[in-house]
């Protein structure tokens, strides 16, 4: 019989169904979202059909009043008789370390017994009133849960910063890279998307993400305007999300036929451009992860990111691209050139790409998770 597993976290999103599924292959699985969407997120994403059981958690209408002003706050009576009635051998908390319905869920799993571990990403510095602050805060996660499993390097880094003691695992965010290889996507339909585009013949620069200051969007864009001498053949820069600076971004583009706005595509079409484009490049100013950067190497290619997104550490740890810093437009600018230049490099670091993401999948890291929760070796 499998060991049973209750998953704590905010809503449906992406990158947590693949590994869900992986999860459920290990324990007897169920998830208790807090909501199924927030404000702020576009996903139309489905959680039927994953082998594990789905609770959506009711959201009353003083916390949707709350959401308002803070999308990811999440409240609901229901939690109490969720984790009251939750019969599992491990509990694992996402979500926010700070909102109720985290608390109310840590809370009652410690005064059942049970094994309870937090799941969260970086938790950022600030000065020492707001350091102050949040050390308040995360004094339940530090004194209750039995280990952390911390996004990424980082993640590690900051919890112990806090003054956590106890075992800090690295547990990416992670994907089925499956999903992005080309063996894997349907011909007709890439056929459809390369036509749409006109991408036959041409070399593809890729960057996903929202269009927002965040994401670094501008700098992606003004590293590719550079290229214009040396673009030549017409490489083009395609540029996948939507959000609240696309009508500044498109103005920064203007007069550039080579580049092109996608939009926002729901993830079942995303696979696909990946699969038509021949670079990644990401300048995020701060991703606590940055899953694009999974999909990219899944996809097989060679990336060009930030530092400031933390998943920039498998860049580096498979040697699948360069990292710069956010804002260094000439670094980007010089990277592009060099891997549209040259073809034997941009297969080199395709096939590192390829390796990287096998390392990191959902399968890889739901079997770190069952590891740890059981004690068994790390190898």
């Amino acid at each position: 019989m499998k060991p049973s597993l209750t998953f704590y976290t905010n809503i449906v999103s992406p990158y947590q169904l693949d590994f869900f599924e992986e999860l459920a292959k290990r324990f007897s699985l169920c998830v208790i979202f807090y909501s199924q969407s927030e404000s702020d997120r576009s996903w139309s994403l489905s959680v039927d059909g994953g082998g594990y059981e789905v609770v959506f958690l009711r959201t009353g209408p003083l916390t949707r009043l709350i959401q308002k002003l803070m999308p990811s706050y999440h409240f609901s009576f229901d939690i109490f008789s969720a984790s009251l009635s939750d019969k599992s051998d491990f509990v694992i908390l996402g979500g926010n370390y700070y909102i109720p319905n985290t608390l109310v869920a840590l809370l009652i799993a410690s005064w059942k017994g049970k094994s309870i571990y937090w799941f969260g990403e970086k938790v950022f510095s600030a000065g020492p009133i707001k350091t102050i602050f949040k050390k308040a805060l995360l004094q339940p996660i530090m004194l209750l849960t039995d280990g952390i499993l911390a996004v990424g390097k980082d993640g590690i880094k900051s919890y112990q910063s806090y003054g956590y003691r106890k075992p800090c695992y690295n547990i990416p965010y992670n994907i089925d890279d499956k999903k992005f290889d080309k063996k894997f996507l349907d011909s007709a339909i890439l056929k459809y998307w390369s036509e749409k585009l006109n991408s036959i013949q041409k070399r593809v620069v890729l960057t996903s993400g929202s269009l927002i200051a965040r994401k670094g969007m501008d700098t992606a864009i003004k590293a590719f305007i550079a290229l214009s001498e040396k673009n030549k053949d017409g490489a083009e820069l395609w540029v996948l999300g939507d959000g609240e600076l696309r009508s500044e971004l498109e103005l920064l583009a203007f007069g550039n036929t080579n580049i092109k706005f996608l939009g926002f595509l729901q993830p079942a079409d995303i696979p696909y451009i990946f699969a038509l484009s021949d670079i990644f490049i990401f300048c995020s100013r701060y991703d606590g992860w940055g899953v694009v950067i999974n999909e990219a190497l899944s996809a097989g290619l060679p990336v060009i990111t930030s530092e400031q997104a933390r998943s920039c550490e498998l860049v580096i740890n498979g040697e699948a691209g360069y990292v710069h810093h956010c804002e260094h437009i000439t670094q980007f600018s010089n990277s592009m050139d060099l891997l549209l230049s040259d073809a034997s490099l941009r297969k080199e670091l395709s096939l590192r790409a390829i390796v990287t993401a096998k390392k990191w999948n959902s399968a890889v890291i739901a079997e770190k998770v069952s590891s740890v929760l059981e004690g068994r070796s790390l190898d």
